[in-house]
């Protein structure tokens, strides 16, 4: 979720600092971030330093973790290349978040910084030490973590961006962990791919057990191409990761590579390091890649190299299974039995079966994103990335690099991302001017940073886009590109045979997971949700659904169960006239009012017949014709 630095900072001060009573979800904060809150307040002081191992301490847990170290720390050398910054550094811990190893960059403003902030080899950054901090949590939940500014526990990390990935020995067994830090404007999302790359490698090293096999087995499980040269750069040996990653289908062992490329050479940089570089084929389509160039004999007239290499498509594929860019709903999770969903998946089943782009229209929670998801993979496209873009939550300034990546930096936008799949921009009436004029230029010519890119484009929206076309609002041009199929998914009280369809498999889904056993529901109850408009649509009903199962205390869903708001809006619905002139029936004035009375006098039903100028008996008969509830007013 997207870091609100104000919004998380004055979370911390009411629930850290001010030690108000944590919630059990505080909106726009990782739960498992809050629930480390939960766990560290009352018990550390957020302003104090953290505990830190003595010489003799630290002496004994690097000794400890010599094979972790020994294997980690060439790759954690190796990220500066990679990620190629000098604002991030980079350390090891062990399994209980104990620093064992830092690497940081010759930049004096990183080492000012990481030195304020205490981080140093021996330092405990465990929660019972520590509080919330990107390694406790990582090390706890056993997975990556981003923590930003005040997400953190302590104050004195409150300027820092912290990304941690858990390390695993060959029984997954924690071993311990890699942080990446820095200073919070200089955090980049590519910083995050690098560490799982990198920490995927050090798991593969750590499970080799032959020490002469270590290079090769790291060489095939990170997916690196080598290609062994003579002096004149003609092909002598390659395996078929290189053909690969150098994008030619064809026998290289009787070529030189100056029959695919038009770069000298002998300007690469002779290096037993990766380097960033690219290579520009003769059709001058570049390609990035992190290359080392080895000199095998010097000084002999028979020179031979060895160059090994990664493709950025190869990381690309690496990020995208790591991060989860999957789609995992099918035509299936689509519920209802009305004649427009009927025909929504006839339509999508249809999109299904071409490369065309597809625009979903619908209100927000009509299920657009599940559609699309069902599209891909009912696709031949099912087994490519699914990656999403969320237009509205997107910065303009960020939404180009979003997209397209940044190639000096040899950072890839999502539309890399999503290559041989599917990429979905939800909302994309958000879309700047500038990002819409650049998507069409590529949808013309699918060519990125001079690659051809398969990728297939899903885009929905919640607005009529033509209508922003002819206020000159939203690019025509691109909307007739984006708009060769499109699925209209009506909202939820245009089409209310999928109601109960809905509240069955909601019913079934929450007793699972609340462990509830419900049977029924009552006749009332039925007629409220049915009936009901469902303005926030699927969504509105899953949380409705969901809170009725959390509070029942019986086996059947009851009307008095139903949140406040929906059955007032409801009730409204039902007694309001039909007249569009006439404003309110007398029925919804006679029923606003006891239920306004109620609420003001907390239930008190003498206080309010009083007030109404009516026998008591009348208010309990009104109450009961209304369905309104007497005792869910009372504030004790």
């Amino acid at each position: 979720m997207e870091y609100n630095h104000e919004k998380i900072k004055e979370y911390w001060n009411r629930y850290i600092a001010g030690f108000e009573k944590m919630p059990d979800h505080l909106e726009g904060l990782d739960d498992r971030i809050l629930n480390s809150w939960k766990r560290s307040v009352g018990r550390i002081n957020p302003y104090s330093a953290p505990t830190k191992l003595s010489k003799d301490e630290l002496q004994k847990l690097i000794e400890d973790n010599e094979t972790l170290i020994k294997v980690a720390l060439p790759y954690m050398i190796k990220f500066y290349q990679v990620a190629q910054t000098a604002t991030q550094n980079v350390l090891l811990a062990d399994n209980k978040g104990r620093q064992l190893m830092n690497v940081s960059a010759e930049n004096q403003d990183l080492k000012k910084l990481m030195s304020k902030a205490l981080v140093e080899n021996g330092i405990d950054y465990s929660e019972e030490s520590c509080g919330t901090s990107s390694l406790a949590v990582c090390l706890h939940e056993d997975s990556p973590i981003l923590l930003q500014g005040y997400e953190h526990y302590r104050s004195l990390y409150h300027d820092l961006s912290c990304f941690s990935a858990p390390i695993h020995s060959l029984g997954n067994q924690q071993l311990g962990s890699i942080c990446i830090t820095g200073k919070m404007e200089n955090y980049q999302p590519f910083i995050m791919s690098a560490l799982i790359i990198m920490i995927q490698a050090i798991e593969n090293e750590l499970r080799l057990t032959q020490a002469n096999a270590v290079l090769q087995n790291v060489v095939d499980n990170i997916s690196q191409g080598f290609i062994l040269l003579d002096s004149s750069y003609n092909i002598m040996q390659y395996n078929a990761q290189a053909s690969k990653n150098l994008e030619i289908n064809t026998d290289l062992s009787k070529h030189n590579l100056n029959d695919f490329f038009i770069d000298d050479f002998s300007l690469l940089p002779r290096s037993s390091q990766m380097t960033n570089y690219t290579l520009t084929k003769k059709n001058h389509f570049k390609i990035p890649l992190s290359l080392q160039f080895i000199p095998l004999q010097e000084n002999s007239q028979k020179d031979m190299y060895l160059m090994m290499m990664s493709s950025f498509n190869d990381l690309k594929e690496e990020t995208s299974r790591k991060v989860g860019y999957l789609a995992k709903y099918s035509f299936d999770d689509i519920i209802g039995e009305s004649m427009a969903i009927n025909k929504i998946k006839e339509l999508g089943h249809m999109a299904a079966k071409t490369d065309s782009n597809v625009l979903i229209i619908g209100e927000s929670g009509t299920g657009k994103e599940l559609t699309a998801q069902a599209i891909h993979n009912d696709s031949l496209r099912k087994k490519g990335s699914f990656v999403t873009i969320h237009c509205s939550a997107i910065p303009n300034e960020m939404m180009e690099m979003e997209l397209f990546g940044d190639e000096k930096n040899y950072q890839m936008g999502k539309i890399e991302l999503a290559e041989n799949g599917t990429l979905f921009l939800d909302e994309i009436e958000y879309m700047s001017f500038e990002c819409q004029s650049k998507l069409f230029e590529f949808l013309n010519s699918k060519v990125l940073h001079q690659r051809k890119i398969d990728v297939r484009i899903i885009a929905s929206t919640q607005i009529d886009l033509l209508h922003r076309v002819n206020q000159q609002l939203f690019k025509g041009e691109l909307y007739y590109k984006l708009n060769v199929l499109h699925i209209v998914i009506p909202p939820l009280r245009q089409r209310r045979d999928d109601i109960m369809p809905l509240v069955s498999y909601y019913l079934n889904k929450y007793c699972k997971i609340l462990k509830k056993e419900i049977t029924g529901i009552e006749k009332e109850c039925s007629e409220v949700l049915v009936n009901y408009n469902w303005l926030g649509n699927i969504r509105e009903l899953e949380s409705t659904m969901e809170h009725l199962i959390n509070i029942s205390k019986t086996k059947i869903l009851l009307f008095n169960d139903l949140p406040s708001d929906i059955v007032t809006s409801y009730m409204t619905q039902k007694y309001t006239s039909g007249d569009t002139k006439q404003i309110k029936s007398p029925e919804i004035v006679e029923y606003s009012e006891i239920v306004r009375l109620l609420k003001q006098e907390h239930g008190h039903m003498k206080t309010v017949a009083q007030l109404l100028d009516m026998p008591l008996s009348t208010l309990y008969r009104k109450c009961n014709k209304y369905n309104i509830e007497p005792k869910q007013y009372k504030a004790w």
